[in-house]
């Protein structure tokens, strides 16, 4: 019997969507190459914010509506996943410091306090170099300034996966594993094929990430996606609170 919907990628778009789908009464099938959370997701910096980073921030305008659900979801699920799986996800809303060290970002920074901080919920505001000094006085003295926004959260990427996971199989969700090669038309139904045999659905979702590049031989179109890079430097400071 074909599955309703048929998810390849198990990430954070993968599982959420198998989620709210299967909490619909849909029969959801996901297929994942590797390891839940051993990619992107797992590994995240865990930042919960709709309103992007101070300096960029116009980078997040045209997605903002989108991020504030995205943000609204978060949220649920901290209560949610935590009371049916009892997996602690590490959700906290605590204040952040964005660190401005060159004049064109202070620029910038300081033209974008004002539209972030009348978004509700947030409040937003320039500190110059000594008022963020006492915020965190552990921080480097040669900012220029830094942009402190409250109500934003974070949370431990590896534990939502995980949490995610159970959620899903909770609900009756099949997670399975293998390496998606094809998606077919098969009549009225869909055939996701993989290196190992074939699910049936009728509807697929992909949510492949940097991955979705491989589905244009499959689709027979454009898909214009290409990995971004980043860096995230993790600190175990028992006795110091950033």
């Amino acid at each position: 019997m074909a599955h309703d919907v048929c998810i390849v990628g198990g990430g954070i778009v993968g599982l959420s969507s198998a989620y709210f789908l299967a909490k619909s009464g849909l029969s959801v099938n996901v297929i994942e190459r590797d390891s839940i959370g051993s990619h992107a997701s797992g590994f995240a910096y865990g930042s919960l914010s709709p309103l992007g980073e101070a300096g960029n921030a116009e980078d997040i305008l045209p997605e903002l509506e989108i991020a504030r659900i995205g943000m609204d979801v978060h949220n649920l699920f901290a209560k949610e996943l935590v009371e049916t799986t009892g997996i602690q996800t590490d959700h906290r809303f605590r204040p952040a410091l964005d660190l401005i060290f060159t004049e064109p970002e202070a620029v910038k920074a300081k033209e974008q306090v004002e539209w972030r901080a009348d978004e509700k919920g947030y409040k937003v505001e320039w500190l110059s170099s000594d008022e963020a000094l006492k915020v965190i006085p552990h921080i480097s003295n040669e900012i220029l300034g830094a942009v402190h926004t409250e109500g934003v959260a974070d949370i431990e990427p590896y534990k939502l996966m995980l949490a995610l996971t159970q959620g899903c199989e909770l609900l009756g969700v099949n997670i399975s594993h293998g390496n998606v090669i094809n998606v077919v038309r098969n009549g009225s139904e869909l055939q996701v094929t993989t290196e190992s045999g074939s699910v049936a659905c009728k509807n697929v979702v992909l949510a492949m990430g940097p991955w979705m590049i491989n589905t244009a031989d499959w689709l027979g179109i454009d898909v214009p996606i290409k990995p971004l890079k980043g860096q995230i430097v993790r600190l175990n400071s028992p006795n110091v609170d950033i």
